[in-house]
């Protein structure tokens, strides 16, 4: 009987630099005999040649296998259509190589996360296959915050409370209480309403003050008596006016025929107050006291006031009537607008009377 020969099947697997990639495979075959030999799969890597075949012939046989690496494609896209940021780091690269994904927000924008929820920024990346990655960017916002110094004194309205986007126009409204008044923003302007185009964080506050007002406090003759109180107040202040008669002189009324003095008053309104004084003379004082006013229907009457003269004030103060003597024991004055009036007989007698019809 004849034998037949055998021989010896050597595959080599080796990296693209020469280095082991694999175990050799050995196998000895007679001649004639079939082979295929599957390359075995490194992840990353890909064979010269996935299967070594072939038949055995009459010596050994060696093959080499080369793996070389793999590349893979990382793509960065940006999720919006408008130009809210940019991307780095796409490109092709080897497998197991570090890759760095950097979003770029641009201005008044920020970076919100990768397409697969990652939020790192930069992001390193260890690259095994082909990849694609989104970054998402939103619009940066702003806090808007707006306040009163006073809620007594007054509030404020924002057409909107943000947070609001670069840009975003809002409208700030300050709205006085009753008896106060707005005087300016914090940061100085005084616009109300105002449009603030906001660019920032805002934080603003309305600055209220109390309503003043003037009371103005007059002498009808300053040779005769001075007077005190008159200047700027706050509403609702309560304060004193006084009239001081000089020598020889005498406080009779206020122009609105109040006869306190010295005299409180709350503050409400502009105000005027003038003080009357007169002579003071005891003699007339006697005669005057039979001197009798009053008012029928739209007549105003003074009777025994002969050799006296007349003069008839309405509540402002204005005088609407003056008789220099009067030469008749009853004598009248038609009065046309109801109201009330200060009749005065002398230098000494005043009498406040009421015209009605």
């Amino acid at each position: 009987t004849y034998s037949t020969d055998s021989y010896t099947l050597t595959i080599n697997y080796l990296y693209a630099n020469g280095d082991i990639a694999a175990p050799a495979y050995t196998q000895t075959l007679a001649y004639g005999t079939a082979y295929a030999v599957a390359s075995p799969v490194i992840e990353g890597y890909t064979a010269s040649v996935d299967t070594v075949e072939g038949t055995m012939g009459t010596e050994n046989i060696s093959v080499n296998v080369t793996y070389t690496i793999n590349y893979y494609n990382i793509t960065v896209n940006v999720s919006n259509d408008t130009p809210w940021g940019t991307v780095t780091g796409y490109g092709s690269f080897a497998y197991g190589s570090t890759d760095t994904l950097t979003a770029i927000p641009n201005e008044h924008y920020i970076f919100a996360g990768w397409s697969d929820s990652n939020t790192d920024n930069p992001r390193i990346i260890t690259v095994t296959q082909d990849s694609s990655f989104t970054a998402y960017f939103i619009p940066e916002t702003f806090d808007i915050n707006v306040n009163s110094n006073d809620e007594t004194m007054g509030s404020v309205n924002v057409n909107n409370e943000g947070p609001v986007t670069f840009n975003t126009p809002i409208v700030i409204t300050a709205i006085p209480a009753p008896h106060y008044h707005f005087v300016s923003w914090s940061d100085g302007n005084t616009d109300n309403p105002r449009t603030i185009y906001v660019t920032q964080n805002l934080n603003l506050t309305a600055i209220f003050e109390i309503d003043q007002h003037i009371i103005t406090v007059l002498s009808n003759d300053e040779n005769m008596g001075n007077v005190i109180g008159g200047g700027t107040f706050n509403y609702g202040s309560e304060i004193l006016l006084r009239a001081d008669a000089l020598e020889g002189y005498e406080f009779v009324f206020w122009n609105d025929g109040n006869t306190d003095n010295p005299r409180t008053i709350t503050v409400e309104q502009d105000s005027s107050f003038t003080a009357i004084f007169q002579l003071r003379d005891n003699i007339n004082d006697i005669l005057l006291s039979q001197v009798n006013i009053y008012s029928y229907n739209n007549l105003i009457v003074i009777s025994n006031a002969v050799g006296f003269s007349a003069q008839i004030f309405d509540m402002t103060g204005r005088l609407i009537i003056h008789e220099a003597v009067i030469n008749q024991s009853r004598h009248q004055y038609s009065i046309t607008v109801d109201g009330i009036y200060l009749v005065r007989v002398g230098e000494t007698l005043f009498k406040k009377v009421i015209i009605t019809r």
